[in-house]
């Protein structure tokens, strides 16, 4: 397995286990007593309880996950600024550079191709005159 494989799984185990932990908390936090070791019944049993009315569940989920959905999206915030930030950079250090040696190179072969016009354009005006003057 390589390096680069072994690390995206290690990544990705970590926030599975963020992730495990705070639907745990959720859980808890809307009623459910023991959500790892209860069945799927005993905690809608236990939600249910806990929160009788639907406007009691909405106020419940919606307390529960406040911070989740705060955490989230500052996290999205940050992970989009630190890529603008390293696509800054890669342009900078990588892109630039390769343009404007693209654009020398441009810049060099038409100065060339201007240079072979002018040339061709000498030879073709004095070929005509001599043949001009060659008629007369």
């Amino acid at each position: 397995m390589s390096d680069l494989t072994r690390r995206i799984q290690e990544q990705a185990s970590q926030q599975w286990q963020k992730a495990n932990e705070e639907l745990q908390r959720v859980l808890r936090d809307l009623g459910a007593r023991d959500s790892e070791n209860e069945s799927f019944q005993e905690m809608v049993r236990d939600i249910r309880e806990k929160n009788p009315s639907f406007r009691d569940f909405m106020f419940s989920l919606d307390a529960a996950t406040y911070d989740t959905r705060k955490r989230l999206s500052w996290n999205a915030h940050m992970t989009s600024a630190y890529l603008m930030n390293r696509v800054e950079v890669s342009y900078t250090h990588d892109l630039k550079p390769l343009v404007a040696n693209y654009r020398q190179q441009a810049g060099e072969r038409l100065t060339a191709l201007k240079q072979q016009l002018r040339s061709m354009r000498e030879r073709f005006q004095s070929a005509a005159s001599d043949s001009a003057a060659t008629q007369k």
